[in-house]
């Protein structure tokens, strides 16, 4: 199987996998991404009840127009149903970096408001493997404040988590297999009621990899591997049936799908020869350099 992260092509300035996206994108970065006037796929801003999971869309509020051209403030996304004559209920505020705290510069400056805490979530457009990194942490606040709890979310599972102070801020290096349409969340939870809970958020988003997982052997994918499975590729090599991931078929990991590949899993199966190449026993990457593809393996999802 040829690695996506083997040879990467530009596309009009844009990074690309050499297989199998071909013009698809391959990283993302929140605040070079970022665009005050639209949702910037696949980023999206959504709120949350503080404590709960019921996440909702939000809408731009003008905040932008109303201010001088040189202030540093950019927007404030609300709750629809927040809104109350000329008052609205602001799920939160962003401002570019500025003044003299410690926000990066490539970060994004984010306040929880009105009983919402801000969200920042991302869309995987394709399946794959992809590095998450960045730094979460809070501004710096004279006055104090009571801090702030940033969480990253693969879907409803937490998958990092970090409490910080005033001035505070902790790094993240993850790397998380995701399917097309999973959501990657970046959630502020304020840990009191100050206004100086100020947030910031810098991260990057890059796919490693766009192959799934695989087991070898398991050519039929139903999780096991016994007499079915070597005679599931010999259909294939002569009568032509189709596979799913003629990777997971070569057995010896030769970068060829033959009938020595079917031979060799008869071979363990009866005789106790040599078992077959990883991954074998539980489902993991095929880190040979080959031609042989793999749509999709489901039984390692």
């Amino acid at each position: 199987m040829r690695l996506a992260a083997i040879g990467l092509l530009t596309f009009g300035g844009t990074l690309c996998f050499e297989a199998p996206c071909s013009a698809q994108e391959n990283e993302w970065n929140l605040r070079a991404d970022f665009d005050a006037d639209e949702f910037p796929s696949p980023w999206r801003y959504e709120g949350a009840s503080p404590g709960q999971d019921d996440y909702f869309d939000l809408i731009p509020y003008p905040m932008k127009s109303l201010l001088p051209p040189d202030s540093v403030w950019r927007r404030a996304w609300v709750d629809p149903n927040g809104f109350r004559g000329t008052e609205y209920t602001r799920a939160f505020s962003i401002r570019m970096p500025g003044g003299t705290d410690n926000t990066p510069g490539d970060a994004l400056r984010v306040h929880p408001e009105g009983e919402r805490d801000p969200v920042i979530s991302w869309t995987a457009p394709y399946d794959g493997t992809i590095s998450v990194t960045g730094r979460a942490g809070q501004s710096e606040c004279p006055q104090g404040s009571n801090g702030v709890r940033w969480r990253v979310l693969h879907g409803t599972s937490n998958v990092w988590t970090t409490d910080v102070n005033s001035g505070e801020f902790e790094t993240f290096d993850l790397e998380i297999e995701v399917r097309s349409g999973d959501l990657l969340r970046f959630r502020e939870d304020a840990r009191g009621n100050s206004p100086c809970d100020w947030g910031f958020l810098a991260t990057t988003i890059r796919y490693v990899s766009t192959t799934p997982k695989l087991r070898r052997g398991d050519v039929n994918q139903d999780g096991g591997f016994d007499i079915v499975d070597p005679i599931r590729t010999l259909h294939h090599l002569f009568s032509g049936e189709e596979l799913l991931c003629r990777d997971g078929a070569d057995v010896n990991d030769d970068g060829r799908l033959d009938v020595s590949d079917a031979i060799g899993g008869l071979g363990y199966l009866f005789l106790g020869t040599v078992a077959p190449a990883p991954p074998f026993a539980e489902c993991g990457f095929d880190t040979t350099d080959d031609d042989l593809d793999c749509e999709v393996f489901a039984g390692c999802v």
